[in-house]
């Protein structure tokens, strides 16, 4: 009686997944790449290797295969262009820093195998608040920007697959290279890394 229960539960599972696959049922998050995209190659001059990584990683979980030859790639994602940047907001009645401004952007252009463009060149910048506290960083809390940085980067990867898939369902290839997403929030932690303005 139990094994018939449990056997009838699973078919039950397997006709329920098949269901919604067929209504293009999709988890939050995920990311349906248009046709062509089955072999991708990722061109990453000029940006971090985190970058270049994090992409082909995620463009795996889509469901694409990964290849680096040139041949075997049925489109090419160029990654443009990385940028990181850091804007002091406010300082104290001392005149030290309390509070900084993250950038993070990227630029990227899809190609197929020809060299057509799939979807035009873009950019995808995201925008984080982060309060420096001395306290906190002399307790170790130095990474802090590290990490806030690291989830920038992943984000903007996701929102960039997420431009291609609009791209490929609308089946444009406009470029939009004045577009650009804003993340605004706050993390606490030391802002030592920026590149525009010293730690105090």
């Amino acid at each position: 009686m139990g094994q018939a229960t449990t056997l009838w539960h699973l078919l039950v599972l397997v006709l329920l997944v098949a269901w919604l696959s067929g209504c293009g049922f999709r988890l939050r998050g995920a990311v349906s790449l248009p046709a062509g995209m089955e072999a991708t190659r990722v061109e990453a001059q000029g940006v971090s290797n985190e970058l270049a990584n994090h992409t082909r990683r995620a463009l795996e979980a889509a469901g694409a295969r990964i290849t680096t030859e040139a041949r075997a790639a049925t489109a090419r994602l160029r990654l443009l262009d990385e940028r990181r940047d850091r804007r002091v907001l406010s300082v104290d009645s001392a005149g030290q820093v309390r509070e900084y401004e993250l950038v993070y952007a990227l630029r990227f252009e899809v190609r197929d195998r020809a060299g057509k463009i799939l979807v035009g060149e873009q950019t995808v910048e995201l925008v984080r608040a982060v309060t420096f506290d001395p306290g906190e960083a002399a307790l170790g809390r130095l990474g802090e920007q590290e990490v806030v940085q690291r989830e920038m980067l992943e984000m903007a990867v996701n929102q960039m697959l997420q431009r291609i898939a609009a791209a490929g369902r609308s089946g444009g290839a406009s470029a939009e290279p004045g577009a650009t997403d804003d993340e605004s929030g706050d993390s606490s932690g030391d802002s030592s890394g920026g590149a525009d303005a010293p730690a105090p």
